[in-house]
């Protein structure tokens, strides 16, 4: 599910970070390259913690399901296909 909802970008950026940290093994730390290397990694790990705000949240997702299965039982509730009661709107206040 996580996989899932992560949008593309944040895993070529993972998959780029890997290949840094694999060339980072294998470069030795008093070489020219390794500072290069390491800055170009920090860099791409905080573009990674940034929050993203085009991600799906669980919340989100709960409170969705949430309200299309209470939405369901008050339908399964009114067998006469009527909407009768004062359920719905109490279904989608939030607080």
């Amino acid at each position: 599910m996580d996989k899932f909802l992560r949008p593309r970008g944040l895993n070529a950026l993972d998959e780029e970070i890997a290949r840094l940290v694999n060339l980072l093994k294998s470069t030795e730390p008093t070489e020219d390259n390794y500072a290069k290397i390491a800055d170009n990694l920090k860099v791409l790990c905080d573009a990674r913690e940034k929050k993203n705000d085009r991600v799906i949240s669980t919340e989100m997702l709960v409170g969705v399901a949430a309200n299309i299965v209470g939405l369901l039982i008050v339908l399964n509730f009114e067998k006469t296909g009527v909407i009768t009661s004062k359920a719905f709107s109490m279904l989608w206040k939030s607080k």
